[in-house]
Formats: structure tokens, sequence, C-alpha cells
């Protein structure tokens, strides 16, 4: 069996969640979008023989997604890196997530579309 490098894209992952500093947005919540990139190892088998054996099964790293992003954090960079390493334990052939996490129209005083994080977690 061979291992190819590759990347696995999941964009535009949408959440209604309850993240901030301030208690409004803790009490009204906001939705965020989630952009992953996905660095794995798949076996050629999943390649050559269409197969989800030796890959990432997307509708599992979807729940992972949520089930690690929406209890409520103060900090976007605090959801992130939850979600980040929940991927990492979650799915070994997984070797670095490229997670950006973005509020859209964010209570900040003043018009603005969205505030977001980028981060990168590596095993």
């Amino acid at each position: 069996m061979q291992l190819l490098t590759s990347s696995i894209r999941l964009n535009d992952i949408c959440f209604y969640a309850y993240h901030g500093v301030s208690a409004i947005e803790k009490k009204v919540g906001c939705k965020f979008r989630i952009n992953l990139e996905l660095d794995c190892h798949i076996a050629s088998e999943s390649y050559i023989h269409d197969n989800l054996d030796g890959t990432v099964d997307y509708g599992k790293v979807c729940e992972t997604v949520k089930k690690a992003f929406l209890p409520t954090c103060n900090l976007l960079e605090h959801a992130a890196w939850l979600t980040g390493e929940a991927l990492l334990q979650a799915f070994p052939l997984i070797t670095c997530v490229h997670i950006e996490v973005e509020k859209l129209d964010p209570p900040i005083g003043g018009e603005c579309k969205s505030a977001s994080v980028a981060l990168t977690l590596t095993r």
C-alpha cells in the first residue's frame, strides 16, 4: 500500500453559535463560517479502488467540527484551536489542519462584514 499526500478542502461550513467576549454575543449569537484544508496521508487503494477505507470521511469531519466548535468560547482563536485539535485527534490520517473561522457581521459598533482567525495545527 502506498500513501499519497493529499489535501482535502471543506469550504463554507456554517453554524450559528454564541462565541464572543460580550454578553450580547453570548446571548444573541451570530453566524460563523469555517474553511478547512486538511493535509492527509491517503492510501492509494482509496484512489485506485474508489473506496472510503484509507481516506478521510467528509461527513465525519463535519460532525467532529460541529461537536468541537459549538460549545461557547470567548475567542475565535480558542474555538479554532479546539476544532483543529479535535480533528487531529479523531483522524490519524490528517497530518496538518489549516482552519479559518469567520464571524459574520460581528457586533463591533460599526459596519464590518466579518472578522476571522486563521490557524495551522500540525501533528
